[in-house]
């Protein structure tokens, strides 16, 4: 039987359960917010924040909510946390910038300025405005005020990496290398926290990708992958090198990470099935040139692929089939395979 001893002791128990269930600390939410977001893991940030705030109370909860949607694209959720956070703090620069990134996202350019502006009266000092500012004017084509905007951040903070790497962008963006390097190598040579050096590695990665220095390009991405293992961008490039280098099976493994992070491009799938390919995995190479056609079907490369496996494995007609297309996509060195094997 159980004494009134032992139901005072547990009746405690789960008070202290409930209490701890319900005092998490808000600036630990934020932190591991904050950590999951610059690790691009957003759908855990989500987590985080419904974990730590699920009671929308305060500014802080709606502010966060609003990037949290912000990053899932979920932008209509995002703007309406946003706005309910300056209605109650309209005295901080973040929400209203937030809310520019909102309408930048949903290419409503008429809208951005006056948020960005406004964030800017509340702190006029603030290189993450000056960004902003760059951006828009970069969206809107004039290109000479988002310049003007991204050296003024770097006159302001020539010690931020953060400035050097955005400058850095903004001139990889514009095909002008030489001036991207210089700026991504000196922020490397600055302390920075791991989210951003291994977006600047990132960076400098892609930049000697399209000089195709791939020896060099392998060499940051593979730095930018370690803080970045599920990011698209670096597994689709490192899959690119790979392929080149003759590795397909190293390639495959970082086509399908970026297949997971990203499951509609197109790209990935034909790079994949160029490397099933060459390693004699025939239906593997059919079924990823299927989800590329798919997902594009106007690309001439593409049949000529699944054409070339298809008469690989004896299934000459059908690969008949995907040549004409080819063809009349305007693929015209396919002829002669035309007039060799489809009567």
């Amino acid at each position: 039987m159980i004494n009134s001893n032992m139901i005072q002791i547990i009746s405690i128990i789960v008070l202290i359960l409930f209490i701890s269930s319900c005092d998490q600390d808000p600036d630990r939410v934020i932190k591991d917010f904050n950590q999951a977001t610059e690790s691009f893991e957003y759908q855990e940030a989500m987590t985080i924040l419904k974990k730590g705030f699920p009671d929308k109370i305060e500014y802080k909860h709606f502010y966060y909510y609003g990037i949290a949607f912000k990053n899932l694209n979920k932008l209509d959720s995002a703007e309406n946390n946003l706005k309910k956070a300056i209605s109650l703090d309209s005295s901080r620069y973040e929400p209203y910038l937030r809310l520019s990134e909102v309408y930048l996202a949903r290419n409503e350019i008429n809208m951005v300025l006056p948020f960005i502006e406004k964030a800017n009266s509340l702190d006029p000092d603030n290189i993450n405005i000056l960004f902003q500012f760059a951006n828009f004017y970069s969206l809107s084509k004039d290109e000479k005020k988002a310049l003007y905007y991204f050296q003024l951040a770097v006159e302001r903070e020539p010690e931020s990496p953060f400035a050097l790497n955005n400058l850095g962008v903004y001139y990889l963006r514009n095909g002008k290398f030489e001036l991207a390097e210089d700026l991504f190598k000196q922020a490397l040579t600055l302390e920075s926290e791991l989210p951003l050096r291994g977006n600047i590695n990132k960076n400098l990665g892609l930049l000697y990708f399209n000089q195709d220095k791939l020896k060099e390009a392998k060499e940051f991405l593979l730095n930018a992958f370690t803080q970045f293992p599920k990011d698209n961008n670096i597994n689709f490039h490192l899959g690119i090198i790979f392929a080149k280098e003759g590795n397909h099976s190293k390639a495959i493994s970082y086509f399908t990470n970026s297949i997971s992070a990203e499951s509609n491009d197109h790209k990935t799938y034909f790079n994949r099935a160029l490397s099933y390919f060459d390693l004699n995995k025939f239906q593997d190479s059919i079924d990823d040139l299927n989800r590329a056609i798919q997902l594009n079907d106007e690309i001439a490369e593409y049949y000529v692929l699944r054409g070339q496996v298809k008469l690989t494995i004896g299934r000459n007609d059908d690969s008949c089939v995907d040549f004409r297309k080819a063809l009349d996509l305007g693929y015209n060195d396919i002829k002669k395979a035309i007039d060799k094997f489809c009567l």
